[in-house]
């Protein structure tokens, strides 16, 4: 409890500067903490032979394992871009139509998330 209290009071005499810490730095990008470095320690001899288990579960019929697969290595793609050829847009009263047509083809399917 005294590092609270006395933490107030180095900051108060202005040891660091405001917005500033005593690391302006901070932990570099990317970099792992210590529980991560020893799972993949712990890992390292058999995650090939695990991945390969839970690939031929997927492959026979495992839907659990078949999800885990997609989900870690074919991530949905939220930045897919759509075609479309909507009606010309000049007026105002074009726009609503502009939007009746989109709204039309998510309906119809053509268009999805």
């Amino acid at each position: 409890m005294n590092l609270l209290k006395n933490s107030g009071k180095i900051q108060a005499r202005g040891r660091y500067k405001k917005g500033c810490s005593g690391n302006p730095n901070g932990k570099p990008r990317g970099a792992r903490n210590k529980s991560t470095l020893a799972a993949e320690a712990l890992l390292e001899g058999s995650l090939e032979k695990i991945c390969k288990k839970v690939e031929e579960e997927a492959l026979n019929g495992n839907m659990q394992a078949a999800k885990m697969i997609l989900e870690r290595f074919l991530p949905p793609r939220r930045d897919r871009c759509i075609e479309i050829d909507p009606p010309p847009m000049e007026t105002f009263e074009d726009v609503f139509n502009a939007i009746g047509f989109i709204v039309h083809a998510v309906g119809k399917g053509e268009i999805m998330d």
